[in-house]
């Protein structure tokens, strides 16, 4: 964002009555979805809010807390009155289901003259976040917004600390353009930092197969050729059910040389990614801890998606090897390059006497301090105490792509008796947004020795955790642990008698390089 612009006051500015830009009604028709209906937001729609609505979660990263009736009311007239004025269309979300209100979103910040809009100050209900209400609404919007109301650019923003938003604007694919310090400060008191995403006309190809699974039936404005297109010449149905072109399905043991080592992944390829849901589906049939979705079928640039049992994952280290293992037979050696959700992910493959090695680069790693609060949750439900931790490895909350605790050990003998709390420990993940727990014992400077827990996603432990390993080494470095360039050598799955060998290479800067293997089950 250019802040020259901020700082002048050019930002969201209100409409001027002679902008001859976007033509914006005060008021938008229902927009309809297989899952979710967006009807004009009215007073009508405060009592079902205010019923499910007043959830301190729901608000923890806005800037505005609504914690009561009166509160709620209030909220809703604001919404009305920026629509009275033109500078928003805000909508209730409905499930078409069941016709009951699930939360409430809306178009703001409407810049006519510009062509641009706000998708924003969106919440959902408990009971319907991680379903497809939330994703499907923002594709609705986004239809809208270049198909109807002519934008050339929709924003997007959110708390720089809400880890969970920013990963599912990312599955948009939206752009990432930087962030605004000491942007806001909330009802609590605290200064937010907010980070701003975009998605611009341009960019209608390439959200290419998440827009061809929602709206597989549906008109989808290609920005490119500058006209309305239908998707069903790029996918083809069998009764109510979306197929895509012939798929495999191949099943693997990651960072191993033995069927009964390693950590087993499942991959998907095929000519276009089935819908979220029938990857949530295929991903729970296959039952592994993960399996990447990788398309199209062919070329050493593919699209790929994660799916745990129970959720989507931004990012999985040792599925990442696998399906490398998997392009690396089918195309041979080279280096494919996988756009991800958190970005492109460079995956080099050898082959050496009929063995194949994938090599993954990780996205820029990050690290963050980890509050007393979190550090008693998770060490209560381990049922470890502090003084059992290594002092020369603090714990921290690392990212190579997903975020993961770290926490070091003094002994092997902690490490190897692992006996947690699997609700209390996942809750606790959930509400920090973790995908796993990175527990380490340093047998020696190059060797460690690995344990993850991985609740959120339906398993109570990973024997070979490659995102992990990489948000390690990041961590690693940056902590000055290690003397880089350099290489470590992680053991993992020992105790769960499936043992895993992932080779961490730490360069001076820049990605993590994770290492391994990877052979049929």
């Amino acid at each position: 964002m250019d802040v020259a612009a901020v700082n002048a006051g050019e930002v969201d500015r209100p409409p001027q009555g002679n902008d001859a830009g976007m033509t914006i009604p005060h008021t938008a028709p229902p927009l309809e979805g297989k899952h979710v209906r967006l009807e004009p937001l009215g007073r009508e729609h405060i009592p079902a809010l205010t019923d499910i609505g007043l959830d301190p979660d729901l608000w923890r990263w806005t800037v505005t807390q609504v914690g009561t009736p009166q509160a709620m009311a209030d909220y809703v007239e604001s919404a009305l009155n920026d629509r009275a004025l033109g500078r928003a269309l805000p909508f209730a979300t409905l499930d078409r289901a069941t016709g009951r209100v699930v939360g409430c979103t809306r178009f703001g910040s409407i810049d006519r003259h510009h062509r641009r809009v706000e998708i924003g100050w969106t919440w959902v209900g408990r009971r319907w976040q991680r379903t497809s209400i939330n994703t499907e609404a923002k594709f609705l919007m986004l239809r809208h917004a270049f198909d109807v109301l002519d934008c050339i650019r929709v924003e997007l923003k959110t708390d720089a600390l809400n880890e969970r938003s920013r990963n599912a604007i990312r599955r948009l694919g939206a752009t990432e353009e930087g962030t605004l310090r000491n942007h806001m400060v909330t009802d609590s008191g605290r200064v937010r930092d907010t980070v701003y995403y975009s998605i611009v006309a341009e960019d209608g190809r390439r959200c290419g197969a998440d827009w061809r699974a929602w709206f597989v039936s549906m008109p989808a404005f290609d920005a490119n050729a500058g006209r309305r297109i239908h998707l069903r010449s790029r996918v083809h149905r069998d009764g109510e059910n979306v197929v895509s072109a012939p798929s495999s399905l191949h099943r693997l043991a990651a960072f191993t040389d033995s069927p009964e080592g390693g950590n087993p992944a499942g991959v998907w390829v095929g000519a276009a990614l089935p819908t979220v849901e029938d990857m949530q589906r295929i991903a729970a049939d296959v039952g592994f801890s993960e399996t990447a979705f990788v398309a199209p079928a062919t070329g050493f640039e593919r699209t790929v998606r994660y799916f745990s049992p129970e959720a989507e994952v931004t990012f999985c280290g040792h599925a990442t090897i696998a399906a490398g293992v998997v392009l690396g037979r089918m195309e041979g050696d080279g280096t494919f390059t996988l756009a991800s959700t958190i970005g492109d992910i460079p995956v080099t493959v050898r082959s050496r006497d009929g063995i194949h090695e994938a090599s993954l680069v990780s996205v820029e790693p990050m690290q963050m301090s980890v509050s007393d609060t979190l550090l008693t949750s998770v060490l209560t439900a381990l049922h470890w105490r502090i003084d059992e931790l290594d002092p020369s490895i603090p714990p921290a909350r690392a990212y190579a792509g997903a975020w993961h605790l770290v926490l070091a050990v003094s002994r092997a003998e902690r490490l190897a008796s692992l006996d947690y709390d699997y609700d209390e420990l996942k809750a606790v993940m959930l509400e920090d947004g973790l995908t796993t727990l990175q527990l380490v014992w340093r047998e020696s400077p190059y060797v460690f020795h690995a344990r993850n827990p991985f609740p959120v996603g339906g398993v109570v432990e990973d024997p070979a955790t490659g995102a992990a390993a990489a948000a390690l080494g990041g961590y690693l470095r940056a902590a000055g642990h290690v003397t880089v360039p350099g290489s470590i050598v992680i053991r993992q799955g020992e105790a769960m008698g499936r043992p895993s060998r992932i080779v961490v290479e730490i360069p001076a800067t820049g990605g993590i390089v994770v290492t391994g293997g990877a052979v049929e089950i």
